[in-house]
């Protein structure tokens, strides 16, 4: 295996075409199917465009990936690692994406939550069980602080934690999915205060 960038670059750059990712799951769900007419009907692609598709790749990387007979085709045994890390690789990008596209809807990453203690009971309690049930990939850190020595360090350090609030409109998003959790308003608002 090439470790290093520049080679596989220079190697990459000599081959008649470059694959795409697609290109790899064609020939994970050829090796799965062991047809490429078979895997051609799964994809609802043609069986010359699949086979197009899979030459396209064996010349991009030099080797063959597949044995092709009347009866279908088979991983050639380096083609069985090629396939081994392809398949790991599209696992990790769906992973990937999969974990971005639930950061970037709030449904996952990390809340860190200050309270005091004569807070901590009642509907607080309950909207962050609310919470931790309805997304679970969040991780939520609690930070409990009784009143009066959270005044006194508030007051000693107040221009260092002017400098470090919130947007107001990082606060008006996290005011709104509060709202949301415990009112069930898609639009953000409550009804408490319509």
């Amino acid at each position: 295996m090439v470790n290093d960038p520049k080679r596989v670059n220079a190697i990459l750059r000599g081959r008649s075409s470059a694959f795409t990712l697609q290109h790899l799951r064609y020939a994970i769900i050829a090796a799965d199917h062991g047809s490429f007419r078979r895997a051609g009907d799964a994809l609802l692609l043609r069986q010359s465009t699949l086979s197009r598709c899979i030459r396209q790749l064996e010349e991009s990387v030099g080797m063959a990936v597949f044995e092709r007979s009347s009866g279908g085709v088979r991983a050639t045994p380096a083609g069985r690692d090629f396939l081994r890390v392809a398949r790991s690789i599209l696992e990790q990008l769906d992973a990937l994406l999969a974990t971005a596209h639930s950061t970037g809807r709030g449904e996952a990453g990390r809340l860190a939550i200050g309270f005091y203690t004569s807070l901590s009971a009642g509907n607080f309690r309950a909207s962050l069980m609310d919470l931790r049930q309805r997304f679970p990939l969040i991780e939520v850190e609690m930070i409990e602080s009784s009143r009066a020595p959270r005044h006194c360090a508030s007051q000693r350090r107040r221009r260092h934690c002017d400098r470090h609030r919130r947007s107001p409109l990082a606060r008006k998003q996290f005011r709104a999915a509060l709202e949301r959790a415990n009112y069930g308003c898609a639009s953000g608002k409550s009804s408490a205060r319509q």
